[in-house]
């Protein structure tokens, strides 16, 4: 199934415009989004992934849908990485999307879609475009309280399970170490959900936090990079995969899928921001 980008662009384009033609009859009710998930049917597949991933999963079953509009993929509100596959192995949806550091063995199964690194992301008032490890761990800690021209360092945590800050933490000891008193402190500045974040440092100045570079293109999120950087001025930024991973009995529609993934999905990916799996 090779389609390039332009030509599934096309298709899905059309498929918006014929889809008041299809809209005939009663309006569907609502979703509800807290509704407990149910076992999947054949006609549909049913996905989940971590906030992370969520954005670039949607995008490509949009595109997946436009190919064949019989070949729905339904994308359920963000799960945890645990909670996804927990899913999947309970049979409750058809597969998972989670995402792990570069090297660490992915289930039985899964497929590649892409890549994306771990980076800072800033807000207003960070005149800095490199950062080093040593002074990313002052910010985190509190050592060091002002940027060089007087803007409030101010450090937002991400949620402890989250694979992007925890990849970076791994990296680098002290820093992980920094990261875990600071969560450990209690109630402080977080930002929960990812589809916030680019909000929350454009209205705060001087922030900064760990996110993955991918869904901040996906999104077009209108913040800063700042580079990382170890003693020798080497950049530091470590690698997550992205992995869909099928239920121990993948029905046909889910077969299809996985192979648009594998095959068209990943330059769709790449269109967007991500990097190509290893």
């Amino acid at each position: 199934m090779a389609v390039n980008g332009r030509r599934l662009g096309c298709r899905l384009a059309a498929g918006l415009l014929w889809a008041p033609l299809a809209a005939c009859g009663p309006d569907p009710a609502p979703p509800t989004l807290d509704a407990p998930l149910q076992r999947p049917s054949e006609d549909v597949v049913r996905v989940a992934a971590t906030a992370m991933a969520t954005p670039l999963i949607r995008h490509l079953a949009e595109h997946f849908a436009a190919l064949d509009p019989r070949q729905a993929v339904r994308v359920e509100e963000p799960l945890g990485a645990a909670g996804a596959l927990r899913a999947v192995d309970d049979g409750v949806i058809d597969a998972a999307v989670v995402a792990l550091p570069l090297g660490e063995a992915p289930p039985p199964g899964a497929v590649a879609i892409g890549a994306t690194r771990v980076i800072l992301a800033a807000g207003p008032g960070v005149a800095v475009r490199r950062l080093s490890l040593d002074d990313l761990v002052a910010t985190v800690s509190g050592a060091v309280g002002a940027w060089p021209d007087g803007t409030p360092r101010r450090f937002f945590l991400r949620p402890e399970q989250d694979v992007a800050q925890a990849a970076l933490g791994a990296a680098w000891p002290p820093l992980g170490a920094a990261l875990g008193e600071a969560l450990a402190r209690g109630p402080a500045r977080r930002i929960a959900r990812d589809d916030g974040l680019a909000e929350v440092l454009r209205r705060t100045a001087g922030s900064l936090v760990v996110v993955d570079e991918g869904q901040l293109r996906l999104r077009a999120a209108p913040v800063w990079f700042v580079a990382l950087e170890d003693a020798a001025g080497r950049p530091v930024a470590p690698r997550l995969v992205l992995y869909a991973v099928p239920g121990a009995n993948a029905k046909p529609r889910l077969l299809e899928f996985l192979k648009f993934l594998a095959e068209d999905g990943r330059g769709l990916a790449q269109d967007v921001g991500y990097e190509a799996p290893p």
